[in-house]
């Protein structure tokens, strides 16, 4: 599943406000960004659109870090919220090798996720 995100690219400076590190924002950096980004989960544009949310619970119960029950109980806040916590830390471990001039290395070892189309709108995919 591909999700626009080129509002998000366009606010890339920000993104530490909901994927940054306890070095960043001290021993609450979890807490902070997580407010930060239920907070911003409502704010229009979703990352996720209703027909959306089972793909993307599907993806995250790979991650084997949550009962499928607790998966199945979070509302669209709460997949948004968590989208785009994984997509600011993309975003951000991106950037960092941009501001090296080493795009190349980053899309051929830990990238693939963030990508720009010929018409400039940038996408994420979500999936394996």
């Amino acid at each position: 599943m591909e999700l626009n995100i080129t509002h998000l690219m366009e606010r890339s400076d920000d993104m530490y406000l909901y994927s940054a590190s306890a070095a960043e924002l001290g021993e609450d950096a979890g807490r902070i960004t997580w407010r930060n980004a239920m907070d911003s989960a409502e704010i229009p544009p979703p990352l996720l659109t209703d027909d959306q949310l089972p793909e993307f619970r599907d993806y995250i119960r790979e991650f084997g870090a949550w009962s499928d029950e607790a998966i199945d109980s979070w509302d669209a806040q709460n997949c948004n919220a968590l989208c785009l916590q994984m997509i600011a830390g993309d975003i951000r471990e991106r950037q960092a090798f941009a501001d090296d001039d080493d795009l190349e290395r980053y899309e051929e070892n830990f990238g693939g996720r963030i990508f720009e189309a010929d018409d400039g709108q940038w996408y994420y995919y979500v999936g394996d």
